[in-house]
Formats: structure tokens, C-alpha cells, sequence
């Protein structure tokens, strides 16, 4: 018995017919779509709502949405079960999920990760099968996707409940994996927050942390006998032709032989996705092997995101000033240095404060979404 768990998928103009056809053999190539249907329980994260809908919320970065004919396709990868907590499920707002809703149920497709509102989540998938039961927990990071009190969304992974969720489902299975949507885009280590979140995670009983969303292959870490994986990569998902996007992993789960974890790499094509051959196997898996060991060095995870930290700021403060066309006039006059000269160290000061403080950066949120709404 075996799981296959696979990272991002959504259909795009490269390949939405084929999903409206059902040609999954032209998507995946036949040797992928072969282990693929080989395997007894196939998952993958859905990474945005099946909807007609145009009402887009409002948010920063892309609304993405899949065409509802691309459901025959979907539907045709047999997936156990689809991952619905990700920053994109409610990118067309109630609408656009209850469409997703309605769509999957119709065709028969379990779900988890989502629901109408914070108490009504379906926060896990149980996989039983002649006595072992492995439950499956699906979360994400607080973007503009996560549900609230009063309104439908993702499964937040908040910290002050995770644990007790964790442990529960632990008490009721032979295994738990969690699937967490988070992690910084294109970084291939975990931040020194996000190593210790998911080092919690196996500490509170999961067999298998898995984080999606960096759209990239990461490392891997073994810790405390349980394994960490911090980032697989895109499943099926033409968004971008670089170093990042054009290669990834597909989990493979051996539950006949003690959760022994496998990795099999894929590569993107015009159409999908396809099986590595031997000599971009070989060159995928050693190169995630070799990031793996700098886990190792309790210093590297610090310094490494630090100097990532420092080539990235900039763009976060520029950012803030938006589509301002004064600014970016000044900024290419100034030869994009614009940012530096803006902010005294006083200024930088307040703003960390802000975002470091609980108080300050609730207050500060609160404050925010009145103004947006």
C-alpha cells in the first residue's frame, strides 16, 4: 500500500484543453501517468477555486481560477483526495469556493482543508485501509485565503490550536501527515520560524511534515525519527520557465514497509509535467541530498536566511509604495535607490516595531482591513 502526495496544481492556457479532453496521458507522458495510477492513494494541492466567477477579491499578487471543464481531466487523475488550504482557494471570494464545493461533490472528488467558516473546517482526511488509518491534515499561512469566524476560507495554521489538533488526530491514527501551504516563494531552506514550527509539528505527533507553495524542491530534514520536507515543488502548474518552476518531487509513501519515504523527480513541459530521466534524476536528487546536509549545521539555517533577508527588504518597502507613479519616477531618477534614501533608521525602527510587537502588529492589521473594507 502506498501514498503518492504531489505539490501545486492548477490547469493553464498551456494545457486547459487536454484537461477539458481528459488527456491525462499528454499531460503527465505515459510513464508518469503509469506510476501515478500505479499507486493506491494519489494527492495533490489544488492551488485555486473551479469557478466561471469574475468578482475577484482584493488582494496583492495574482487571482488565480480554474475553468470548470477542466474538472473531466481533474477528475480522470483519480485523486483520493484534492488539498484546499493554499492563498489562492478564495481568490473569487464565497462564490468561487462554493462553485469548487459544488463541483468536486458532483463528481464525486473528496476535499480537505477549506470550509463556510473557522468551526466548520474539515481540517483531515482519513485514509483506512485492512486496520492502519493515516490521517491527513491540510493548513496554510494567514493570506487573504484563510476563513474566519464569519466567513468561508482555508484552514489558518494557527499556532495556539494546531497542537491540540496534531495530537488528536495522532491519538486516533497510525500516522499523521500534514500538508502546510507556507514557506517563501523560490527559497529553498526553511526560515529559522518555519523550521521550528514544523520541528513542533513532529514533537506533537506527525509522521510526515510536508511544506508546499516555495514552487520549488527544497531539503529535507530528519528530525527526531520523523521527516521534514521543506518544499517538493509544483506538481502541474505552468507559471513561470526557471531553475525553480522546471523541476520538482513527487512524495511516494511505502506503507508495506514502515512509512518509508521515496522521492520521485518530475520535470515541467510545454503541456504538464513528465518523469526525470536517470541523468536529471541523479542530478535533482543529489543536489536536494547536498541541500540537505547544510540543515545539519545548526548556524546555517540563520545566517543563510539572513542574507537571503537582506537582498529581499527592499522589495517589501517598495512594494508598499504600489503602482505611484511619483515614486517610480523618482526611484528610476535616483537609480533605484530610492527606498534607501526614504527611510531614516529611525523610520525602519517604527516599522519593525510595528511588525515584531504582538500588540502593535494587531492593532495594526485591525487597522488595516477596516481601511481595505
Amino acid at each position: 500500500m502506498n501514498i503518492i502526495i504531489g505539490g501545486d496544481m492548477v490547469p493553464r492556457e498551456n494545457n486547459i484543453s487536454l484537461f477539458e479532453e481528459g488527456n491525462i496521458e499528454k499531460i503527465m507522458g505515459k510513464e508518469l501517468k503509469d506510476i501515478w495510477n500505479s499507486s493506491d492513494y494519489k494527492v495533490f494541492n489544488l492551488e485555486a477555486p473551479i469557478t466561471n466567477c469574475s468578482q475577484k477579491i482584493k488582494k496583492c499578487g495574482p487571482n488565480l481560477k480554474i475553468a470548470p471543464k477542466s474538472i473531466k481531466g481533474i477528475k480522470l487523475m483519480d485523486p483520493t483526495v484534492v488539498f484546499l488550504s493554499n492563498n489562492h482557494i478564495m481568490d473569487y471570494g464565497k462564490n468561487g469556493l462554493e462553485d469548487t464545493i459544488n463541483i468536486l461533490e458532483e463528481n464525486n472528488i473528496d476535499y480537505v482543508g477549506i470550509g463556510r467558516n473557522i468551526k466548520d473546517i474539515k481540517k483531515n482526511y482519513i485514509i483506512e485501509n485492512e486496520g492502519l488509518k493515516i490521517a491527513i491534515y491540510n493548513c496554510c499561512e494567514t493570506e487573504f485565503s484563510v476563513a474566519t469566524n464569519n466567513y468561508p476560507g482555508a484552514n489558518p495554521c494557527d499556532v495556539l490550536k494546531i497542537w491540540e489538533d496534531i495530537k488528536n488526530s495522532k491519538e486516533k491514527n497510525n500516522y499523521v501527515i500534514i500538508i502546510y501551504h507556507g514557506g517563501k516563494e523560490h527559497y529553498r531552506y526553511p526560515s529559522p520560524y518555519l523550521q521550528k514550527l514544523c520541528r513542533k509539528m513532529t514533537e506533537c505527533g506527525a509522521d510526515l511534515v510536508v511544506c508546499q507553495h516555495s514552487h520549488c524542491i527544497g531539503c529535507y530534514e530528519v528530525y527526531k525519527g520523523r521527516t521534514i520536507v521543506y518544499g517538493q515543488g509544483n506538481f502541474i502548474f505552468d507559471g513561470q520557465d526557471n531553475e525553480y518552476w522546471n523541476t520538482s518531487l513527487l512524495i511516494e509513501i511505502d506503507l508495506d514497509n514502515e512509512f518509508e519515504i521515496k522521492y520521485i523527480p518530475i520535470c515541467k513541459t510545454e503541456e504538464g509535467t513528465r518523469l526525470a530521466n536517470e541523468k536529471e534524476r541523479k542530478k535533482i536528487l543529489d543536489l536536494f541530498e547536498k541541500r540537505s546536509e547544510y540543515l545539519k549545521d545548526n548556524n546555517f539555517i540563520t545566517q543563510n536566511y539572513r542574507e537571503f533577508s537582506r537582498k529581499y527588504v527592499d522589495n517589501y518597502l517598495q512594494s508598499c509604495h504600489g503602482d505611484n507613479l511619483l515614486y517610480k519616477i523618482l526611484n528610476k531618477i535616483c537609480f533605484h535607490k530610492l527606498t534607501k534614501k526614504m527611510y531614516s533608521e529611525e523610520s525602519l525602527l517604527r516599522i519593525l516595531n510595528i511588525v515584531e510587537c504582538e500588540a502593535h502588529r494587531e492593532l495594526f492589521i485591525e487597522g488595516l482591513k477596516d481601511r481595505i473594507n
